[in-house]
């Protein structure tokens, strides 16, 4: 907003807020650093901290801690750029006096601390109080304090923060408070209010230099009879001449007074008087254009109000008074200005909040040009400029600096330049609509302007649309029920009063809903958001890194989001998704809208009732809400009561003694904690129960399904039952049946062990019936691999009636050599069949004793089937069949129809059936035949192996086959005979024909032999000559009659000359091929085994690395 004050050119920016959410700052000082940073000290419950702004009020940076704890802070800017702060803190005298001692520290621009806390004085007396800085033109500055029970006394430091002297008193009697500022000749004027009468303020100048105070004062300025003076201030003009001010108290009324001095401290006759029922603590700060600017505050207790008012050099009223403070604000006391540059100047001012809290805000203000009703140009300057158009159809050009433009009526077009400028509509006299992404303006004052280059929009006191762009803006909507939306970058959106919304689109945003009861709005992220309100945690999507402020409702994305309020009444609305709502305290609105959304009361004190079904909601954080689209419901840590609707429900009790009812649908009871209560609708003979595989108990009636975890009782029409019950007579089902209990065999018995009847009861029924007997047979046939003798099956069920049960009889038959033996197997073939290898003894070992505790030969096929063994076996099935990799989709997709009972020959047969692994498949057999036969594959041979591989085989006994085979094994005989005589000039002798036909049925081919005698030391007698790279460029050449072995050829230096070679005139890369070694390297070999390039790959190379 932009306030322009009544009779001169100045006019202010928005309020800024001192420090950061949550914190409570007062006791503010300001100062001006030779960058033009604005530099604000103040004091919290945490300690003493110090805020940047640049000089359009946009905060730099976070604050920065200058000392945990203290009070009464003042900052200067030194001529380096640098800052010195000095505070109060209480510390004990080395002579027993506690008091209050003066520190200082020196930080850099970017608050980084040049020097550690020192003590300003170097005397150790009395308790410090009302501090002052000043800098000095050498970079150094000026400390001074009064003393209790004493006078008023300085020191001077360097730029470091280090004391060049010792103190010296800058008055004649006792003190109350000071001020100083540095003259045009080097010296410091320290104004210092007396406390004897008369109350006075003594004027006298100290030489930083020496150390030394004049003895005899400049000028004292005494009071009439009955009144008495205190808080000087004192600033330079730019003139060099000095403006001192302090407070004249009456009995029962106060004056600011003041008086232009010389550049020396001399006077000049004049003086200027603002006069109030209860002015206090006067402050003055230059401004460039040789005046200077006066803020006071209201009341020395509870004033609701601030003043500033600007004067010329003679010291002659500027217009009006101004006030600075926001409306509503209470106990508004501690007014300060410093002049920022070009004219302009900043004030503060804190307030109080509530019991002991204070907050402290800024305004900037800045010298403003105003036009007329008709349509003109009004052009700014490089500085912070405001232009005000008011009526006609104005061009208003900002130029540089952080400019506010106002064009008000008529169709204007606004030219902010650079900088981050402002767009003011507040006086427009209807809603604007504004949107910097599109350029388009329409409503009130806004009506047919065209803005270019505007960052910052100050909307109406009407509903406002104001919509920003990529970039970080800031848009204030002021009065009315307005729409923020941020766009791209870091923006803020200040709502101001009225009912907001705020949407802050991408970035770290800071929504400032400001009074009124404002939203929120996430409905436009295009992932889900984590937004707590009560505290800061704002994560995911278009919330991840935003900042928000006096925010009452939230509106969440179309995905899953997670809303939390705040201890006031909030409206959560979820949208679409499956979303988590949690009011907190209050009556709130919880709207889940689309999907399966959760409220969630685990943050309440106390136990909550609420159900679905009727909309009731009571007790604890429940109290009052008023739930919409709500699935789901979590609980507190006490006995809560839960009613699900006719939809599917998710009730979870969390701890304490917790009552669920699902009703109607298929819902999931989860107690948690405590002793929990599922209600049913229903009588007990008419639901069925069965636990599932994950321990679950899954009761069905005409309700739905439902599924139960931590309940301890059902609860049905006609009787509860205790779930521990259902749990036993499954488990004697398991122990002695083999399987757990069918719904039927969990409701009969459930019932009778209701009606008196035990668990020993449920094992004797089991052990009369068959099913035991067909569960002694099937642990034989799974462990021994045959049927049990009917001896055998009644000396068992004889022994199940004592202490025995199956794990007993799994345990004796793997204890059994003929029982290892068998189970060893089938632990091997499944590890072969879905594995993709043979079992390791740690692991028949391992799942042999898994097998005697009860897991079933089903179970290891199931967990290798999950495992990465089972994904490997898919995997390399897809590389020896298809010649690709299997994706992890098809690798999940085999893995799921592998559990459903297929064997793997299904995943050979659906490869096999597919063109694409068919024709590999046929290709692989043909170059199996073409390396160790001799020839390719017939169309008859190759249809017959691959209904073989579709049996099971693999190309290992493909190649088995063919080395066996009378005709083609001969082939490969003589082919390792050739090669031998190639490379070592020899022939092969028997047992190195016979390790090289080994070596091929494992999967080696010929160029792995070739490739092994080719890199071989004694390769050398068959004319192999073997060259290595250096880290210098190599060529390499290739004899006419020789092979050459090179290591270490790198591509992007080396070069290899075949000129004068059989391979001279030819391109070498035609016919070249990988060839890989015994263990596992790639190589390259040229030229039909000419060549050969170790550790490179084909891919590598290229025409440039040859000399043909």
């Amino acid at each position: 907003m932009v306030d322009v004050i009544a009779g001169n050119r100045f006019a202010s920016g928005s309020e800024v807020d001192v420090g950061s959410v949550g914190q409570s700052p007062y006791s503010v000082d300001l100062a001006t650093l030779a960058s033009g940073t604005v530099i604000s000290v103040w004091q919290d419950t945490q300690g003493i901290y110090a805020s940047r702004y640049t000089s359009s009020g946009a905060a730099i940076g976070p604050e920065v801690l200058i000392a945990a704890g203290g009070r009464q802070s003042t900052v200067v800017g030194l001529a380096d750029g640098s800052y010195a702060v000095a505070w109060l803190e209480d510390v004990p005298s080395p002579s027993g006096y506690n008091g209050s001692k003066a520190f200082v520290r020196v930080f850099d621009a970017d608050g980084v601390a040049l020097s550690q806390p020192t003590l300003m004085s170097s005397i150790s007396y009395g308790s410090q109080s009302n501090l002052m800085l000043v800098a000095l033109e050498n970079g150094g500055f000026v400390g001074g304090w009064c003393v209790s029970a004493s006078a008023s006394a300085v020191r001077t430091f360097d730029g470091g923060g280090t004391p060049l002297n010792e103190d010296a008193f800058t008055s004649s009697s006792m003190a109350s408070s000071a001020a100083a500022v540095s003259l045009a000749d080097g010296r410091v004027l320290v104004a210092t209010s007396t406390i004897f009468s008369p109350a006075s303020i003594e004027l006298r100048a100290y030489d930083p230099t020496t150390g030394v105070v004049e003895q005899q004062a400049i000028g004292q300025r005494t009071p009439a009879p009955g009144a008495y003076f205190s808080y000087p201030s004192l600033t330079r003009l730019a003139s060099g001449e000095i403006v001192v001010s302090w407070l004249e108290i009456l009995q029962s009324s106060a004056i600011v007074r003041g008086e232009v001095l010389t550049a020396t401290g001399g006077p000049t006759n004049r003086s200027f008087a603002v006069s109030g029922t209860s002015s206090i603590l006067p402050t003055v700060a230059a401004l460039d254009d040789g005046g200077f600017v006066l803020t006071y505050s209201g009341s020395s207790q509870s004033g609701a109000t601030v003043y500033g008012q600007v004067f010329d050099d003679a010291a002659a009223k500027v217009g009006d008074a101004f006030t600075f403070n926001a409306p509503g604000d209470v106990d508004v006391r501690n007014a300060t200005v410093a002049s920022i540059g070009a004219g302009d100047f900043v004030v503060s001012w804190e307030y109080r909040t509530g019991g002991n809290l204070f907050d402290a805000s800024l305004r900037f203000y800045y010298d403003s040009t105003e036009g007329t009703n008709a349509g003109e140009t009004l052009t700014g300057s490089p500085a912070i400029d405001i232009l005000l158009g008011l009526g006609g159809d104005d061009t208003l050009n900002g130029l540089g600096g952080d400019d506010f433009l106002n064009g008000g009526a008529g169709a204007d077009v606004l030219n902010g330049g650079e900088g981050s400028d402002t767009a003011i509509f507040d006086d427009s006299d209807a809603a604007v609509s504004i949107d910097l992404s599109t350029g388009k303006t329409s409503g009130g004052t806004a009506a047919g302007d065209t803005l270019n280059s505007i960052e910052n929009v100050v909307g109406s006191a009407f509903a406002d649309r104001l919509v920003g762009d990529s970039g970080s803006n800031r848009l204030e909507g002021g009065a009315g029920d307005d729409v923020l939306i941020g766009l791209g970058g870091d923006d803020t959106l200040d709502g101001g009063a009225g009912n907001d919304v705020l949407i802050g689109r991408g970035g770290g945003d800071t929504l400032d809903g400001g009074a009124g009861t404002d939203t929120a709005d996430y409905s436009a992220s295009a992932t889900g958001v984590v937004v707590v309100l009560q505290g800061t945690q704002r994560e995911g999507g278009d919330a991840q890194g935003d900042v928000l402020i006096d925010i009452e409702n939230l509106r969440g994305s179309a995905f899953n989001d997670v809303l939390v309020g705040t201890n006031g009444v909030n409206v959560l609305e979820g949208l679409a998704g499956d979303d988590i709502l949690n009011g907190g305290v209050n009556a709130d609105t919880l709207n889940g809208g689309e999907g399966s959304d959760e409220a969630n009361y685990a943050g309440s004190a106390n136990a909550v009732r609420v159900n679905l079904a009727t909309g009731q909601a009571a007790g604890g954080d429940a109290q009052g809400d008023t739930l919409i689209s709500i699935e789901n419901l979590r609980g507190s840590n006490g006995g809560d009561t839960l009613t699900g609707d006719a939809r599917a429900n998710r009730l979870l009790g969390l701890a304490g003694d917790d009552v669920l009812t699902g009703g109607a649908g298929d819902d999931l009871l989860v107690g948690g904690e405590g002793s929990d209560v599922a209600v049913f609708g229903v009588a007990s003979g008419a639901a069925s129960l069965r636990f599932a595989d994950d321990g679950a108990l899954i009761v069905t009636s005409a309700e739905g399904t439902d599924t139960l975890r931590e309940i301890e009782t059902l609860r049905f029409t006609d009787r509860s039952i205790a779930i521990a019950a259902f749990g036993a007579i499954n488990t004697t089902y398991q122990r002695y049946g083999g399987r757990a209990a069918t719904d039927g065999e969990l409701s009969y018995w459930g019932g009778q062990i209701a009606s008196g009847a035990t668990v020993g009861d449920v094992r004797g029924a089991i052990l009369a019936d068959p099913l035991s007997a067909r569960a002694i047979e099937g642990s034989y046939r799974e462990l021994f691999g045959r049927a049990p003798s009917d001896a055998e099956v009644a000396t068992w069920r004889k022994m199940f009636g004592g202490e025995a049960d199956l794990v007993t009889l799994r345990s004796v038959i793997l204890s059994d050599a003929a029982g290892i033996a068998y189970t060893n197997a089938a632990i091997d073939r499944l590890y072969s069949d879905y594995g993709g290898r043979a079992a390791a003894s740690g692991e028949i070992d391992f799942w042999r004793g898994q097998l005697a505790s009860g897991t079933t030969l089903a179970d290891v096929r199931e967990v290798l089937i999950g495992d990465a063994l089972g994904a490997n076996m898919i995997n390399e099935t897809y590389l020896d069949l298809f010649g690709r990799a299997a994706g992890t989709d098809e690798i999940a997709v085999w893995q799921g129809i592998l559990r459903d009972g297929a064997e793997p020959s299904a995943l050979r047969n659906a490869i096999l059936s597919d063109p694409a692994g068919r024709a590999h498949t046929a290709g692989m057999i043909a170059d199996i035949y073409t390396d160790l036969g001799g020839r390719a594959s017939t169309a008859a041979e190759t249809e017959v192996w691959i209904g073989l591989i579709r049996g099971g085989a693999n190309y290992d006994t493909l190649r088995s086959a063919v080395l066996d085979d009378g005709v083609l094994g001969r082939h490969v005989s003589e082919t390792i005979d050739t090669y031998y005589r190639d490379y070592f000039g020899r022939a092969a002798d028997a047992g190195e024909v016979d390790a090289w036909r080994g070596i091929f049925r494992n999967g080696a081919g010929t160029d792995t032999l070739l490739e092994t005698l080719f890199t071989h030391p004694d390769a050398s007698a068959g004319g192999v000559v073997r060259a290595g790279g250096t880290a210098a460029a190599d060529t390499f050449r290739l004899g006419s009659s020789e092979h050459l072995l090179i290591e270490g050829f790198d591509p992007a230096a080396d070069l290899l000359d075949l000129r004068g070679s059989a391979l001279a005139n030819v391109d070498p890369l035609l016919g070249a091929r990988e060839v890989t070694s015994l263990d596992g390297r790639i190589d390259v070999l040229l030229g039909g085994g000419d060549v050969l390039l170790t550790g490179i790959q084909l891919s590598q190379l290229s025409a440039g690395d040859f000399l043909v």
